[in-house]
């Protein structure tokens, strides 16, 4: 049984995780912004770029072509090279831009900082340390951010506002950041999350399938890919798709035999479940699996009873 403080880190063995908390380092801190100190970039990543910074006697940016035709004019007052992408980063006013090589604005210089555009074809903004999202020509979200984090494999990044997590993807916002936790779990294809202590799940599309209820999750799956879950120190079932099947009611479940039988406890009487299906009430004082005869011994009152393998009456009780 895991702790919930630490069940994210272990459950349904995560193969993505988005991030390891809120808060980390944002992928826009310094890229794009007005503290660059003015120096023309010759790095090769610009090489095959056919338009070049200059910079006027009245130190204002433009932009040449490689032939030393102005092909921007002068009107900046700090101007990046321009990306593979065909954008560039610009100041105007004391705020930040990008431009395409007709020196037309996809992004308005309204932000203190613009990233560049990523795989999925949208940029990170800053304004007043808020962070938010552009794509060319439309605002997706206005900066109101804390901390963002870079786009993961999936598509989808991380976001923080007043200390607590959230989902965005390149299309808007998947989950607020209303949460303490949260970590993409490829396994039910959704993501786990945590608020107020309590564990639950969503789907990519940032639709609740279980509600943030749940005290802590097994580590481990049992037969046919479900998960033990607790709540007020009673054990029940998800699904692989982070759906509770069984609601917590058991008192204990023990170890699950190669066969996928376990026996179950309530109020101290016990029955079995063959994976989360229970064959056998736990009604009984005693129960026992005889896997050389297939059968199962269940005691009552001091009377012994014979089931079969799926529960069903073989000997009654007739005998103590």
């Amino acid at each position: 049984m895991l702790r919930k403080s630490t069940i994210l880190a272990v459950i349904l063995l995560i193969i993505a995780i988005l991030a390891t908390s809120c808060g980390s380092e944002s992928k826009i801190d310094n890229v794009g912004n007005n503290q660059n100190d003015g120096q023309i970039s010759n790095n090769e990543e610009f090489a095959g770029v056919n338009l070049y910074v200059f910079i006027d006697e009245n130190g204002l940016y433009g932009y040449k072509d490689e032939n030393g035709k102005i092909k921007i004019k002068a009107q900046y007052e700090w101007a990046s090279e321009f990306l593979p992408d065909g954008c560039a980063s610009v100041q105007v006013g004391g705020y930040m831009g990008l431009i395409d090589k007709t020196g037309k604005f996809i992004v308005e210089p309204i932000y203190n900082a613009v990233s560049e555009f990523n795989e999925y074809g949208v940029a990170f903004t800053m304004l007043n340390e808020k962070y938010g999202l552009v794509s060319k020509n439309k605002v997706i979200i206005e900066p109101t951010y804390d901390w963002v984090g870079d786009f993961d494999e999936n598509g989808y990044a991380e976001v923080e506002l007043n200390g607590y997590c959230g989902i965005i993807k390149a299309t808007g916002e998947i989950l607020h950041p209303i949460y303490q936790r949260i970590q993409f779990i490829e396994e039910i294809n959704g993501f786990g999350i945590e608020q107020n202590g309590k564990i639950g799940f969503a789907d990519l599309n940032g639709n609740i399938i279980t509600e943030p209820i749940l005290d802590e999750i097994g580590d481990s799956s049992i037969p046919g890919n479900f998960f033990e879950i607790y709540i007020d120190g009673k054990t029940g079932f998800i699904n692989s798709k982070g759906e509770i099947v069984v609601y917590p009611k058991y008192d204990y479940v023990y170890a699950f035999n190669e066969n996928g039988y376990a026996k179950v406890e309530i109020d101290g009487k016990f029955g079995y479940i063959k994976g989360i299906t229970e064959i056998v009430p736990p009604i009984y004082d005693y129960v026992e699996i005889r896997e050389d005869v297939e059968q199962i011994m269940v005691e009552l009152d001091g009377k012994t009873a014979i089931l079969d393998m799926n529960g069903s009456t073989i000997v009654d009780f007739e005998h103590e």
